[in-house]
């Protein structure tokens, strides 16, 4: 970046403009969280746990109730109550660093319901279908 004096267009001032780090994920990238089951949402980045700044989900800065940052590279865990409030859908989350960034989605899906309905009907109509294609093989032959 430099500025330019508006009369004669000569150079007065420059600066470096520092280069904003992309951080990645080691653990947590695009993650598929279900909601009401008791599992973790944790992101492990490789970035240096001292350069960590703030969390925010869908362009929100997120209070520091509803998740733990912690050393081991960096590891975010987000509060399963904080996860639980989240819609059912695609999250931008993206975990800031005095140096740069690593940003990342969470998928969001409600449990599958189970209905009780196990008891094989296709199978169980495709056994007597055969059985039944059988007895008639059977019947044809001993009436010949």
């Amino acid at each position: 970046m430099h500025k330019e004096c508006e009369i004669c267009h000569s150079l007065i001032e420059t600066k470096t403009i520092p280069q904003v780090i992309q951080y990645t994920f080691i653990e947590g990238n695009d993650m598929i969280y279900i909601l009401n089951i008791k599992q973790s949402c944790i992101l492990k980045i490789d970035a240096n746990y001292n350069k960590f700044q703030y969390v925010e989900v869908d362009g929100h800065i997120l209070n520091q109730q509803k998740y733990s940052a912690k050393q081991g590279s960096t590891i975010v865990t987000f509060n399963k109550d904080y996860m639980n409030t989240l819609q059912v859908g695609t999250h931008q989350v993206k975990v800031y660093f005095s140096d740069g960034l690593a940003m990342t989605q969470i998928y969001v899906k409600e449990k599958a319901v189970n209905t009780g309905d196990n008891n094989l009907f296709e199978l169980w109509l495709g056994i007597m279908f055969i059985a039944s294609l059988g007895l008639m093989i059977l019947k044809k032959q001993s009436v010949e």
